[in-house]
């Protein structure tokens, strides 16, 4: 599995440490991980999770010694503005690798501020390597990627992600799966953000939301990347910008559900 060389040194990176984070998952995955809980109920870390992510710090401290690093595991090293920081999440899906469901990725962007210059999300138990480069499109196995033209959103192919902070709201994003399930088209919850985030940019999913208030810049900076330069957008679920520098809702989609989507989010 290669990029071409036309790819900028950050695309290129951040592809070839994903490729390699995502290896030693797959090898994890059959083994004798340990698992640990974290603060919020039923969310879990293994040993997995922090030794992908050293991997990854590693890799990309030795080829860039100047970037900074923020992890989902280790938290943020030092970060000087007018510099490139790596936004990572090691293991995107933990709950479902912990529970041998192969759904689950490595998620990797460089940042400039606000701005994402180059991503990659790598699903290795299907060998799913997607890669963007900001204005040089998005990509999956090589293959140049497009979001759907479902128009529809009775006819739309929509993922979602449930919170697990039911202790800020137990009924919020409950309440809008119900109203949404309503509508009768399909409904997802795949257990990855990167993942939903990349389908979308493949034209698999239609769209993505997640209101939980709970979506982190490792979640998502990836894969926003990947949808919009794939001619999809990204919002918060009320229209908002959505920030790498907080917690926020998501809405994700091929553009021509987003307005309605937000709709029926807000109403």
């Amino acid at each position: 599995m290669q990029i071409p060389d036309s790819f900028s040194e950050l695309t290129q990176a951040a592809f070839y440490t994903a490729k390699k984070a995502g290896d030693f998952l797959k090898k994890g995955y059959s083994s004798d991980f340990q698992i640990s809980p974290k603060a919020m109920k039923n969310d879990v870390v293994t040993d997995c999770d922090y030794a992908a992510e050293k991997l990854i710090v590693d890799m990309l401290s030795k080829q860039f010694p100047t970037h900074s690093f923020l992890c989902e595991e280790g938290g943020q090293s030092p970060h000087t503005e007018g510099s490139i920081r790596w936004i990572i999440d090691p293991l995107d899906g933990t709950v479902n690798f912990a529970h041998g469901i192969p759904l689950f990725c490595v998620s990797i962007a460089a940042c400039l501020g606000e701005e994402i210059l180059a991503g990659a999300i790598y699903a290795p138990m299907t060998e799913e390597m997607f890669f963007a480069e900001v204005n040089g499109g998005a990509y999956l196995n090589g293959q140049r990627l497009k979001v759907s033209s479902q128009e529809s959103l009775f006819s739309a192919y929509v993922g979602t992600s449930l919170s697990f902070n039911l202790h800020k709201d137990p009924t919020q994003s409950i309440a809008l799966f119900s109203r949404l399930a309503h509508f009768g088209f399909p409904i997802r919850a795949l257990g990855s953000t990167a993942l939903n985030l990349g389908y979308i940019a493949a034209g698999k999913l239609d769209a993505y939301w997640s209101q939980s208030g709970s979506v982190n810049s490792w979640d998502a900076a990836a894969g926003k990347l990947l949808v919009e330069e794939a001619g999809g957008k990204v919002s918060q679920c009320n229209g908002s910008i959505y920030s790498l520098e907080q917690e926020s809702t998501i809405l994700a989609s091929n553009g021509k559900l987003h307005d309605e989507l937000i709709q029926y989010l807000t109403s």
